[in-house]
């Protein structure tokens, strides 16, 4: 029994598995990992459909599996597509926001309690959509969780397409020059320290995939928790300022992640009705019994 959220995620890891493989020289661990991991997503349902514990492992996978996924990315792009794309990105940069890049970066002088603020933003980027499909989740309203989670996984899973077309490291600095270059304190220092050890896909840039996720998030949020407005809005906010003032993304990125964001809102009820989710339900709440599994 499987949901629509583990349909869309095995499609695109199968799609991984055959990008991996047209490589010159496939990297059998990687296929490896690649069959391992997609064992997982196959065994999930089959053990959630025997207890009530797995059940709820099953059901909360869906944004597990994202950044397991999205590492297995980097190897294969780079496998894939030698082309950098972040001169590019520069030159869009500049022929479209001119002096707002560096106004962007270089905000009130770059104080360090402003960039120990927007690290503590970029890293509580993953817990953005979290709160929104778990308070569905807690709730019961697992139509909605189910609309939700599958319009997040868009917002993560589309960007990858960028990624694969476009790789570009985005306007990164050089380890040995972030602490004087970025500035910051113990909270920045540890943010870079897990980017470099947690990251194996750092050809991410474009498009941004904290925009796409963030606005995807708050557009969910401003229609299906009205009194949480004000908090998404601050939260998403911030996160999507750090991408540039951190010099982790373009700008261009970022107007590339408010597109994704917006077809990933506009596409998830027609693609979820093809993939085996209840849309019509997901504008209601509904009980306990949960509607992300459907029969396969």
């Amino acid at each position: 029994m499987t949901s629509a959220a583990d349909r869309l995620a095995l499609a695109v890891l199968l799609a991984l598995i055959v990008l991996a493989s047209l490589g010159k020289r496939p990297s059998s661990q990687l296929l490896g990992t690649m069959l391992v991991v997609f064992a997982g997503m196959l065994a999930l349902p089959i053990l959630g459909a025997r207890s009530r514990t797995w059940r709820v492992v099953h059901e909360l996978s869906p944004i597990g599996w994202v950044p397991v996924l999205f590492n297995l990315c980097g190897p294969t792009i780079v496998a894939l597509n030698p082309a950098r794309w972040d001169a590019a990105l520069v030159e869009s940069d500049a022929y479209l926001f001119g002096g707002l890049v560096h106004a962007w970066r270089n905000l009130l002088g770059r104080p360090d309690w402003l960039t120990d603020l927007a690290s503590v933003a970029y890293g509580s980027f993953y817990f953005v959509p979290m709160a929104v499909a778990f308070t569905h989740y807690l709730r019961k309203d697992m139509a909605e969780y189910g609309r939700s989670i599958l319009a997040i996984q868009l917002a993560f899973y589309l960007p990858f397409i960028g990624y694969f077309a476009m790789p570009a490291l985005g306007p990164r600095v050089p380890a040995a020059e972030e602490a004087a270059v970025l500035g910051g304190g113990a909270i920045s220092a540890g943010l870079r320290a897990f980017l470099r050890a947690g990251e194996v896909n750092v050809l991410d840039a474009f498009p941004s995939g904290h925009t796409s996720v963030s606005v995807t998030s708050l557009i969910l949020a401003w229609r299906s928790l009205p009194r949480s407005r004000a908090l998404f809005a601050v939260w998403c906010t911030s996160i999507v300022f750090s991408t540039v003032y951190l010099s982790l993304h373009y700008v261009t990125d970022l107007a590339a992640g408010i597109a994704v964001a917006v077809v990933s809102v506009a596409i998830v009820s027609p693609l979820g009705a093809r993939l085996g989710l209840d849309v019509k339900a997901a504008r209601a709440k509904r009980s306990p019994a949960s509607p992300l599994r459907v029969e396969c």
